[in-house]
């Protein structure tokens, strides 16, 4: 009987689960074990907004919905809506609460609403009418005085319509001529500083715009600011008095033909074609960088210039009175004609930086002068 005792308390000593090992923490206070993860609540949201759209757009495409007109123009005007939806719902995101869940969620439903009522119903509000393809164009016509025989400083950002831009033969106007737009205007002019700009006009129907057609004041020195757009642009500059021109091209086609004197230019081609007739007398130092479209560089044959050339992925075409006098053959290098002297005050300094667009350098005519 004994010996069973003695058996059954050896099985409860040996059934006893050892005490747990306490490891002291570095800073000698007893360590806590982790706090479980918060197991995070999936967002259904998103993955359905997007099974939705693609259902829709798949219907159709296969001709089983009606093919709605989506107005996708609205967003270029309210998507700063999507900054203030994401900024309130990650505040309310972080919230553990019912009421913070509760709260997210409406506001991502909102956003989905609004901005799903302005995709199909933007058109028809009359607050944004205005800014849309089917706005007004409207045509005005620029008649500003010259305040004084100062020099003058005009910036002028082009729209999607074609333009020309020459001297004006009257020396009392710091500008004159007409232009279209749609959307707002706005003509700032102080004293001989002239700001010209449209806004809100990139949806408009093109084809009902007429071309704009502008002129400048010849008689004093002017620095220049040209912003172009998408539409086809003639700069004959030939016949003012630059002092310095910058000129930030886009994906329309640009003709510059620049005057005679001393000058610095900055020309940053952008994606379209350009073309740019160089003077054959004066001294210019221009900067020219190229982009995704191409440019061609008309040299009169009389003319003493130096190309300082920097290589990118686009092709250099030049004509021969250029010589290599530095660098090598499609890589980094310096071109100069035949007749280059550095000393002599009339000369063309031209810095060349290629990218992926292809640039060609002609002989001009003597007597179109292309």
């Amino acid at each position: 009987m004994d010996d069973i005792q003695s058996l059954k308390e050896q099985e409860k000593q040996a059934n006893v689960p050892p005490e747990p090992v306490v490891v002291p923490s570095p800073t000698g206070r007893p360590s806590t074990p982790p706090r479980p993860r918060r197991r995070q609540r999936p967002n259904l949201f998103g993955p359905l907004v997007l099974i939705g759209a693609g259902v829709y757009f798949l219907l159709r495409n296969l001709g089983i919905v009606v093919n709605v007109q989506l107005n996708w123009w609205v967003f270029a005007q309210v998507w700063p809506l999507l900054l203030i939806f994401a900024g309130v719902n990650i505040i309310f995101g972080q919230s553990e609460g019912f009421l913070g869940r509760m709260v997210g969620g409406l506001i991502r439903l909102s956003g989905l609403v609004i901005f799903g009522g302005l995709l199909l119903f933007g058109h028809q509000l009359p607050w944004i009418q205005d800014y849309g393809p089917n706005q007004e164009i409207k045509v005005e016509a620029v008649d500003l005085a010259l305040a004084d025989n100062s020099p003058a400083a005009v910036e002028i950002h082009f729209s999607a319509a074609d333009a020309t831009l020459n001297a004006l033969e009257d020396s009392r106007q710091l500008m004159a001529g007409t232009l279209s737009y749609a959307g707002n205007l706005e003509i700032d002019q102080t004293g001989n500083d002239l700001h010209l700009e449209v806004g809100s006009d990139w949806w408009a129907n093109t084809n009902l715009m007429q071309p704009w057609n502008l002129g400048l004041n010849g008689t004093v020195p002017m620095e220049l600011i040209l912003r172009l757009g998408s539409g086809q642009v003639q700069l004959d500059l030939a016949a003012l008095q630059l002092e310095n021109l910058v000129v930030d091209g886009a994906s329309g086609t640009a003709e510059l033909y620049l005057p005679t004197g001393m000058y610095d230019v900055s020309y940053d081609v952008g994606s379209g074609q350009t073309a740019i007739y160089l003077p054959s007398q004066g001294q210019q130092n221009i900067q020219l960088d190229g982009g995704s479209g191409n440019l061609t560089i008309y040299l009169p044959a009389s003319a003493m210039a130096q190309i300082n050339v920097t290589s990118g992925s686009g092709n250099l075409s030049l004509p021969t009175q250029l010589q290599l006098v530095d660098g090598e053959i499609g890589d980094d290098g310096v071109w100069q004609t035949a007749n280059y002297n550095e000393d002599d005050p009339e000369h063309i300094q031209i810095n060349l930086d290629i990218a992926s667009g292809n640039v060609l350098i002609r002989e001009a005519d003597p007597l179109t002068g292309r």
